[in-house]
């Protein structure tokens, strides 16, 4: 999965959790080494730096979260200029209760000495917020947007897409779940948005080089398939992120 969406995925399930009465559960995968967040001035209330996802959780806490939500676009004009970090316009929410609606934007820094990222959330107060968009759960619609996209890679002779796109497609129609270990951070959900979570794991192959972006594009333009290249792949990605939004977002 794209490592900003993954991440921001991550901690709002986390702190969903909690809010609801559960611990705050959140493991930093390998590649993620520094997370730091710097909070805005509320109030009387100074801006400060936290240094880790718990110290993140508890200041929220202390300060009266009551929803911790993301919001990432759904269409995206040039897929082509996505990469894993920095490129998806995925945001993290906190609203509480006295209605104050606050946003966590992310940028990631290499870190070549220990060979993985650095994150840093910079929060800032959101002026007249919007009503919180309410997302319906779109598996049916996932499935199909695997399965038309699997064909497709299948005919332009791009079989490593293929099964990525099937076995995306078993796990969300009730397939063997794969080996999930601790270190992979997987949220802690219900099995049905375990699997679309899964599911938009595999299927995320939006990047740059080595991607779908990349030569599954030069196959279908030699083929002059390019218009369904096109509609396929906005489809899945479409479809993947809103599956997140709503696994993430929805009660």
């Amino acid at each position: 999965m794209n490592g900003e969406v993954g991440l921001i995925c991550r901690l709002a399930v986390a702190a969903k959790n909690a809010i609801k009465g559960g611990e705050f559960k959140f493991t930093k995968l390998p590649y993620e080494n520094e997370i730091n967040f710097n909070f805005c001035e509320k109030g009387k209330k100074a801006g400060l730096m936290a240094r880790s996802a718990d110290v993140w959780y508890a200041r929220l806490k202390g300060e009266g979260v009551e929803k911790v939500f993301m919001i990432m676009p759904y269409i995206v004009k040039d897929r082509r200029a996505l990469g894993f970090v920095n490129t998806t316009g995925c945001t993290l929410f906190a609203k509480f209760a006295d209605g104050t609606v606050t946003r966590f934007v992310p940028h990631f820094t290499p870190d070549k000495q220990k060979r993985g990222w650095n994150v840093t959330f910079n929060e800032d107060i959101i002026e007249n917020p919007p009503e919180l968009q309410h997302f319906k759960d779109n598996t049916a619609d996932f499935v199909m947007a695997l399965s038309n996209i699997e064909k497709f890679a299948e005919h332009i002779g791009c079989d490593n897409f293929a099964e990525a796109f099937r076995k995306g497609g078993d796990v969300l129609t009730g397939g063997e779940l794969p080996d999930l270990s601790e270190t992979q951070g997987i949220p802690e959900l219900p099995e049905d948005k375990l699997r679309m979570y899964l599911a938009a794991d595999i299927s995320d192959v939006f990047g740059a080089m080595g991607s779908w972006n990349d030569e599954p594009f030069h196959k279908a333009l030699e083929k002059e398939l390019t218009d369904d290249y096109h509609k396929l792949s906005e489809a899945l990605l479409g479809h993947n992120r809103l599956a997140l939004m709503y696994l993430v977002n929805e009660d």
